[in-house]
């Protein structure tokens, strides 16, 4: 023993000193008892601190000073070593960016996690924009649906989107070149949210969420497809001046419902290719304004049921 601290009584073998006790007969002590719920308190409350903190963020500006330099480049960013289940964010700022933007799920490995990202343009459609913006063909939810969130942004191009691609949400974008979609969403959230179509747009419904809200249709007709399931729109507008605002075309499992639109200026509003059964077409609370010709023509037959 060192000097500096002498022999207890307990090392000398004093029978009065309290013996530590061990095996099955020894009583656990009550400060470990209150220890480990608080120890598992901690280690959880750390877990969903680390996984706050991995969500990231990136910035492209239009003159090169942001965090990376191309449109591409940021969209690349999001998916390569993504945290699974939390949302990165690409913030794009106000420009005109001449590229022609992929986006490829390939690049990531998502087998064990799911996919959440988002292109967001803050300063709106309006002063944002991009030459082309598509998906690769291969590109699609592996073991659950990924989303990707894309808000306020012009494409110039044609956008394409086939069934296999339906993890997208646009919200308050512009479609300058005109749209094709195969709708097969199975989110709560519409696919798309006042977003705005110029030239074409050939939209089909292959899923039960398959509803475009708030969105506004210009000038050219919209080609409108009921396929699995019935294609709704809510709260939308067409506006012309044009000869026709939309074309339908019902399947036998699937119909087109217009729920409170607007038609206004046009030679005719809608257009049936064929003669539809009473639940396969529906318009219920929607107005019909400066229509020359016919509200509803249904080509070699008589207008269908189903108005209110």
């Amino acid at each position: 023993h060192s000097r500096w601290f002498p022999t207890t009584q307990a090392e000398q073998g004093h029978s009065s000193h309290p013996r530590p006790r061990f095996g099955k007969w020894a009583r656990s002590t009550p400060e470990w008892q209150h220890s480990a719920p608080s120890f598992v308190l901690l280690l959880i409350l750390g877990l969903l601190i680390s996984r706050v903190v991995e969500a990231r963020t990136f910035v492209l500006k239009a003159d090169g000073t942001g965090d990376v330099l191309t449109f591409q480049a940021g969209v690349d960013s999001l998916i390569v070593n993504h945290a699974c289940a939390d949302r990165d964010t690409l913030f794009v700022g106000p420009g005109s960016y001449e590229e022609n933007v992929v986006v490829d799920l390939r690049q990531g490995n998502y087998r064990n996690c799911l996919f959440q990202g988002a292109i967001v343009a803050y300063e709106g459609f309006e002063r944002t924009q991009v030459r082309g913006l598509s998906f690769a063909q291969d590109t699609g939810p592996v073991n659950s649906q990924p989303r990707l969130l894309i808000e306020g942004l012009t494409v110039k191009e044609p956008v394409a989107q086939g069934v296999s691609q339906q993890w997208c949400l646009w919200r308050r974008c512009r479609f300058a070149g005109g749209f094709t979609s195969s709708l097969r969403l199975t989110s709560i959230r519409p696919p798309f949210e006042s977003c705005e179509f110029q030239g074409f747009a050939t939209l089909q419904g292959y899923g039960p969420s398959a509803t475009i809200e708030g969105c506004r249709f210009i000038s050219a007709p919209a080609h409108l497809d009921g396929r699995e399931w019935d294609l709704i729109l809510r709260d939308c507008t067409f506006v012309g001046p044009a000869d026709t605002a939309v074309i339908v075309n019902p399947s036998p499992d699937g119909g087109v419902v217009f729920q409170s639109c607007t038609f206004a200026d046009f030679e005719r509003a809608i257009v049936l290719r064929q003669a539809v059964a009473r639940d396969l077409f529906r318009l219920n609370d929607c107005s019909f304004r400066d229509i020359a010709d016919a509200a509803i023509e249904a080509l070699g037959a008589q207008p269908p049921f189903g108005f209110r």
